[in-house]
């Protein structure tokens, strides 16, 4: 039986070790309301979710640029208005129970993320490089208006113009660097950026790369861990936070 359990916060990571993948991770329909509050069922106190922009420059959840693996539509995102989003079913290609669910506007999302006491990172997910500056801008501007006076979310990307336009905009809000591998000028860019935390695959991650980042000030969160045992493997590490599909399996170690 894993030992993983919840370690309190630290000046590396100050937000909860385990992270509800898209929300709902695959319990639920991913990016959407239905899926924060699985999270919350869960007792997850944290969730991820990714955010692009309509054709009409509207902030709405969806992970993929282009509709029709988890949403009934194969129209890219950028080319629907957010009032055509909003005629789509998001639930049912999860399972029927879920059908109606809808496509949410990243003001929604955080409206029931503070309705259930649930920390975000979100995930600026611009649907081609050159949304990035736009996807950013309007990102940061909600943001910075819903949490006015409250403590503010972790923005995070693995679109370097995208955190560079933020950290012009509102260089307050927290940023982190998302990673596919571990590219040899990481720390360098890390640094370029000012990000708070990095966020590399889990199956990347050596000693050494945590230890550097911890030497610099960097939170290190890993994606995407469903097993408990390579949790515990990584908390080893040094890693500070995992975000995970499993809500199930990690229910009793939030």
């Amino acid at each position: 039986m894993s030992s993983v359990s919840a370690a309190a916060p630290n000046s590396h990571w100050p937000y909860p070790r385990f992270i509800a993948h898209r929300g709902g991770g695959t319990l639920a329909p991913e990016n959407t309301l239905a899926g924060f509050r699985e999270a919350r069922h869960f007792g997850f106190q944290g969730i991820e979710t990714d955010v692009m922009l309509t054709a009409d420059g509207a902030a709405v959840l969806s992970h993929d640029p282009v509709l029709g693996r988890v949403v009934k539509s194969s129209s890219p995102v950028a080319s629907l208005t957010l009032k055509e989003i909003k005629t789509l079913d998001a639930g049912s290609l999860t399972a029927q129970k879920w059908a109606g669910e809808r496509i949410p506007t990243l003001e929604e999302a955080i409206e029931a993320c503070e309705a259930n006491g649930l920390f975000m990172n979100i995930e600026i997910k611009p649907a081609s490089d050159s949304a990035a500056q736009a996807t950013a801008q309007e990102t940061v501007r909600i943001v910075r208006t819903l949490f006015e006076g409250k403590s503010l979310p972790l923005l995070s990307s693995f679109s370097r113009n995208a955190l560079a336009e933020a950290a012009v905009e509102a260089p307050e809000i927290p940023r982190g660097l998302l990673l596919e591998g571990i590219p040899t000028d990481w720390k360098e860019v890390c640094m370029k950026l000012a990000v708070k935390t990095v966020h590399p695959d889990w199956q990347s991650v050596t000693p050494d790369f945590v230890e550097e980042a911890h030497a610099m000030g960097l939170g290190v969160m890993c994606y995407t861990v469903d097993s408990p045992d390579t949790a515990d493997a990584l908390f080893t590490l040094g890693v500070d936070a995992v975000c995970t599909n499993r809500l199930d399996l990690f229910a009793d170690c939030r």
